[in-house]
């Protein structure tokens, strides 16, 4: 069930950051005339999904600051951002007590180039 809610989390935002970069790739193609490459659209999306969890992590922290003394709602917000953002150190590792980003997308495989 975990592994569902997790997969479920990264689609969702997937899904909104994609939408956006194509939006954004039609508007330069309508209006600036320039067609982006599949590897800068690729590097685009991956970014968006890192500035995402840039985002979420200095919530997580804002968010830990104010629990205060509860240490167990500062060990469940820090792991609720763990399982979603260093999740098999997809889009970050977890390393002296912060996430280390991976801003190298993975290589992943279109239809076209095959």
């Amino acid at each position: 069930m975990v592994l569902i809610k997790q997969v479920s989390r990264i689609w969702l935002l997937l899904r909104g950051t994609v939408t956006w970069m194509i939006w954004r790739a039609r508007n330069d193609a309508s209006f600036e005339g320039r067609i982006w490459p599949l590897e800068k659209s690729r590097c685009k999306i991956w970014l968006g999904l890192i500035e995402y969890g840039r985002i979420a992590w200095e919530k997580t922290q804002t968010g830990i600051k104010n629990a205060g003394e509860n240490e167990e709602k500062q060990r469940k917000l820090l792991e609720q951002f763990k399982s979603l953002w260093c999740w098999r150190n997809v889009f970050a590792c977890w390393a002296d007590n912060q996430p280390t980003w991976n801003l190298a997308s993975p290589r992943l495989v279109l239809r076209s180039e095959e």
